[in-house]
């Protein structure tokens, strides 16, 4: 298309000008005035009718002048402005010509699509009328709207017509009650931003139009060790959550711990949101938490030293560095997020910060407010700390700054004053310093620490300690008693004392499940703290000075934290800085739905008994809950259908029949169930003892080829091990393809351990029996439940291993299906249910009762299934200061029967009463913060 501008000139003014140079050129274009487009053959008949004696070159003219605004092909629009004054100019001056005009372009027209039609009405009403009937503008306007509101690409159509034409008519009509309305629905149709200022009606107004747009979203949430990952449509192994909205998503997302606050976010179709969560938080020396401030989306730095701190958050392009000194304040900006940070122990307020923009020292002005001085320095450093060497009081604090194998003492942190440079035979890894202890700590890459106090006369006593060539994965120290502790990539933490207290050789402290990544000394109780990217704080005890060598005893673990820590510091009088990342995030939808996210579950530790083993092969085996595709068909299932299996946590579609040489039919079903976010698993039956090796492997091929992301064989026990074997490095050959066979029942219920079994990834067969003693399947087994299954499908389903489920769940009506459905939803949200241990949850068995508790990390679910014919009433025990058990999801129940939502220890145990033939699901999150808990 040919576009022409309007130019330099105000629409008036240009007419004029054109009016002097061409005016049958403006006459013909007034003509048009009343017409959404004009086409060649309308703006011929124009010409002939109001410009009779001019030649076709005049069409030319106004094809190509300066009043039009966009002209190709098949169509011309004219300028709006332009448009708009010659209208305004026929309705003051010649009211016979403006109704001719009229009646012309309704013949022109009287065949065009409605929205030309309905935009030319418009047009009509706001230049012959002053004051348009609202009545008239809104029976016009009402099909738009209701294509709005519609779905499929007719609602998006409306929606773009509306954003384009709208502002193109006149005031009066443009800025009506149903023009504004229809303008709010389009924009959020579209997904495109609309202030209410700009909408022109009141906020509340326009929440209520914009929510007449909304449906029922798909939002997959993923947790990951740092944060959470949103996508849309959901993306494979996401939990699948409902949310309102239209081509835009809105979100208020915040961490689930005490002080977070809200953060907005716009999901739109086809994109995908990363929100990091950093936290820092103030605990006891036992873990548990006093307070926490968590930001989603942003970055967070902390360092702290006994009762001196500093603390940057980077958000909206700002970083802010806060720096607290035994009650002093300092805030300043700095140029870009930190990597690094240090903060002096004593003295005045002074942090340093340092990155890819150099070096950063924040100390206070004259006015007191904190005050940024920026240095270049490249590379950049690899550790950061404030000391004295000379000794408390000796004079300004130098910053010591570990660059490769020297760390450069800087005279208060100027690198034109180099105090010292200390020479070492490896690069700097880590670096503790102290100015109250006047003590300078390095570890470098060999596994050395050497530990350097301040002597008389200004010099400094260094002390080396080797650790076996153990690399060092943390440093720390007591500005106390100037006791320097290490811990090395074996696990083990090391003491080294001050000269004056003890002179022996470092003492081991203890080993720690896995290497630190942080440590910190505490003086109050002789305590040592270690983290190591986990979600507890493990603490050593640390000997008196003079007492006699102790191997090391084992790490006691503090409280269960809901995020990963990643550095601790002492924080003085018994206190400890924590930081870290993830954590539960709680989100909210527009509508005012919740959901809790909770952390990583391969980040979270588990210590409770009987877990399913990992096993080999992808991980998704294990997890995925699928469904089978009724029979061979001609096409792919529907999408509808797709989606409503992956909101029910279907993870994974089984394609059954002759499927191999129906390459059509799978490349439609692969690739239908990845847009919906489904898995395909292919059966193959037994091949018969005729059968060639090599055809039965060529169509596992093929169906590799296509992506299925596993094969499923049919009964396992008939097929031939060398070609088991075959099919077992034919599919490790595939990246995150999956290998499964079928068996029948042991004697003890749950799948046989057919003697095939080992070149499959998973053997699926019958469901367990739930009686204690079944309720786990043996390592590298899973099950499917059968149409009529031999218990109620509600306490199977909280059984380990479930791997598939019949496909007509999804469509059976009535009130125990969509139970069911709510079940297998639940299921797929709780981690304990997906990849928890199981344990007996009543000290002697209940007849007819199950009563297990299924646990991962922080989460924990209460399974109850009462198959008796009458109530049963149960105590669980719990700690009588244990958290509140929160019904998720119940089944069997009637109708508008009440079942427990919430439930609180009390007389030593959960009391529960569970009505006949109802199965009921409670959640207990064991956090640090009593007030918060799973759909709080």
């Amino acid at each position: 298309m040919v576009t022409a501008a309007a130019g330099r000139t105000s629409a008036a003014r240009l007419i004029h000008e054109q009016r002097q140079e061409e005016p049958d050129v403006v006459r013909l274009a007034q003509s048009l005035s009343l017409a959404a487009q004009a086409e060649p053959y309308v703006v011929r008949a124009a010409r002939l009718r109001f410009v009779p004696r001019s030649s076709a070159g005049l069409e030319a003219q106004l094809w190509f002048s300066p009043l039009v605004e966009a002209a190709g092909g098949l169509t011309m629009v004219l300028d709006p402005a332009v448009a708009a004054v010659l209208r305004r100019d026929l309705a003051t001056n010649d009211r016979a010509l403006l109704a001719s005009v009229r009646s012309f372009t309704e013949r022109a027209h009287h065949d065009a699509p409605l929205a030309v039609r309905t935009f030319e009405t418009l047009l009509w009403a706001g230049t012959a009328q002053a004051v348009p009937a609202g009545g008239d503008i809104r029976r016009e306007l009402e099909p738009f709207l209701a294509q709005v509101l519609s779905d499929g690409p007719e609602a998006l159509e409306a929606g773009r017509w509306a954003i384009r034409h709208l502002p193109r008519l006149p005031d009066a009509v443009r800025d009506s009650a149903p023009a504004r309305r229809l303008r709010i629905a389009a924009a959020e149709r579209l997904g495109l931003e609309l202030t209410p200022a700009a909408a022109g009606l009141l906020p509340e107004e326009v929440t209520a139009v914009r929510r007449m747009v909304h449906r029922d979203v798909d939002v997959g949430i993923r947790a990951e060790p740092g944060g959470i990952v949103l996508t849309r449509p959901p993306e494979r192994d996401a939990q699948v959550c409902q949310v309102s909205g239209a081509a835009r998503v809105r979100l208020r997302l915040r961490a689930a711990l005490p002080g977070a606050a809200w953060h907005e976010l716009d999901l739109h179709d086809r994109r995908r949101a990363t929100a990091p969560l950093d936290v820092v938080a103030a605990a006891r020396l036992d873990g548990s938490l006093d307070g926490a401030r968590a930001e989603l989306g942003d970055v967070v730095r902390c360092v702290w030293a006994g009762e001196h701190g500093a603390l940057a958050v980077s958000a909206a392009g700002r970083t802010e560095i806060r720096v607290d000194a035994a009650g002093r304040v300092l805030v300043a900006d700095l140029p870009v997020p930190p990597d690094l940070l240090a903060v002096a122990d004593a003295g005045p307020p002074r942090a340093a910060a340092a990155g890819g923009s150099g070096l950063q020292v924040v100390g206070a002005a004259l006015d007191a407010s904190g005050e940024v001085t920026a240095h270049p320095w490249s590379p950049a450093p690899t550790a950061l700390g404030w000391a004295a060497p000379g000794g408390p009081g000796s004079g300004p604090a130098v910053l010591c700054v570990a660059e490769g194998r020297k760390v450069h003492l800087l005279d208060d942190g100027d690198p034109r004053r180099v105090v010292l440079t200390l020479d070492h035979p490896a690069d700097v890894t880590h670096l503790w310093t102290s100015v109250s202890a006047a003590l300078i700590a390095v570890a470098d890459a060999e596994g050395r620490v050497v530990a350097r106090h301040a002597a008389p006369g200004n010099g400094m006593v260094s002390r080396r300690f080797a650790t076996g060539g153990s690399p060092v994965t943390a440093l720390a120290g007591d500005p106390l008693t100037g006791d320097v502790v290490w811990a090395t990539e074996d696990g083990r933490v090391w003491l080294a004392r001050s000269p004056e207290n003890d002179a022996r050789d470092p003492v081991p402290l203890g080993r720690l499940p896995r290497p630190a990544t942080s440590l910190a000394v505490s003086s109050s109780d002789a305590t040592v703290v270690a983290a190591d990217g986990g979600r507890h704080l493990l603490r050593l005890r640390r000997p008196a000075a003079g007492d006699p060598e102790d191997p090391g005893s084992a790490p006691l673990p503090g409280a269960r934290l809901p995020f990963q820590v990643r550095e601790v510091f002492t924080a003085g009088r018994g206190r400890l800085m924590l930081t870290g990342t993830g954590g539960p995030v709680e989100i909210r939808s527009e509508d005012g739905r919740v959901h809790l996210v909770l952390p990583y579950p391969a980040a979270t530790s588990a210590s409770t008994s009987t877990s399913q083993a990992p096993g080999p092969g992808p991980s998704w085996l294990r997890a995925s809950v699928g469904v089978a595709l009724p029979g061979p068909g001609p096409e792919a299932p529907p999408e509808d259908l797709l989606r409503a299996a992956r909101r029910c946590g279907i993870g994974h579609i089984r394609l059954s029949g002759p499927h191999p040489h129906d390459s059509r039919r799978t490349d439609l079903v692969v690739g239908r169930a990845g847009e919906a976010g489904l898995r395909v698993v292919a059966g193959l039956p037994a091949p018969p003892p005729e059968a060639a090796p090599a055809d039965v492997l060529l169509d596992a091929r093929r169906l590799l080829d296509a992506r299925v992301d596993a094969l499923l064989l049919e009964d396992l026990a008939a097929w031939p091990a060398h070609l088991l074997d075959d099919l077992r490095h034919l599919t490790d050959a595939y990246t995150g393809a999956g290998l499964i066979g079928t068996a029948g029942p042991s004697s003890t219920g749950g799948p046989e351990q057919a003697a095939p079994r080992g070149a499959v990834h998973l053997t699926v067969g019958p469901p367990p029996l739930p009686r204690p003693g079944a309720w786990t399947v043996p390592p590298g087994t899973a099950w499917v439940l059968p149409d009529r299954p031999p218990a109620d499908p509600g306490v199977l389903l909280a059984l380990p291993g479930c791997h598939e489920v019949p496909a007509g769940l999804l469509t059976a009506t009535g009130h125990r299906a969509e139970a069911l459905r709510v079940l297998l939803s639940v299921r797929a949200r709780q981690q304990a249910l997906v990849h928890g241990f199981v344990d007996a949850a009543l000290p002697e068995p209940v007849p007819g009762v199950t009563a297990l508790w299924r646990r991962h990390g922080s989460e924990s679910v209460l399974c109850l299934g009462n198959a008796g014919d009458a109530p049963v009433a149960v105590t669980v025990p719990a700690p009588p200061d244990g958290p509140e058990l929160v019904g998720i999801a119940t089944l069997g129940a009637a109708v508008g029967e009440p079942w427990p939502l919430t439930v609180r220890p009390s007389a030593g145990g959960y009391a529960i009463t569970v009505a006949p033939g109802a199965t009921h699901w409670l959640s207990l999150w064991e956090s640090t913060d009593p007030g918060w808990r799973p759909g709080a």
